[in-house]
C-alpha cells in the first residue's frame, strides 16, 4: 500500500525525497501524534493529497498505513 500510494513523493524508504522542487517529508520521524497523522492522510496537506492521492482510501488502508509508518519510524511515536 506504501509503495503504491506514497512511494512516489516520499521515497522508497520513506524518508523524504527530493524532485528538484521541492523535498517531501521524511516518514521515519514523526512527532505529531495519530490524530494528526490521521488528519493529514485524510485532508491532505500541502502538496499532499487528501486521502493520499490516487483515490480514496478506506479506514482499514489508513490504518495500515499509519501501522506501517509507525513500524518503520526511527523513534517510536507514542500514538496511544
Amino acid at each position: 500500500l506504501y509503495k503504491n500510494r506514497c512511494s512516489n513523493c516520499h521515497g522508497i524508504n520513506a524518508q523524504g525525497k527530493n524532485n528538484g522542487f521541492f523535498l517531501s517529508p521524511n516518514l521515519t520521524i514523526f512527532n505529531k501524534g495519530y490524530e494528526e497523522f490521521m488528519s493529514i492522510l485524510i485532508n491532505g496537506y500541502g502538496r499532499m493529497p487528501a486521502w493520499g492521492g490516487k483515490s480514496k482510501l478506506t479506514t482499514k488502508q489508513l490504518d495500515q498505513l499509519a501501522s506501517y509508518l509507525k513500524h518503520i519510524s526511527i523513534k517510536k511515536p507514542s500514538w496511544n
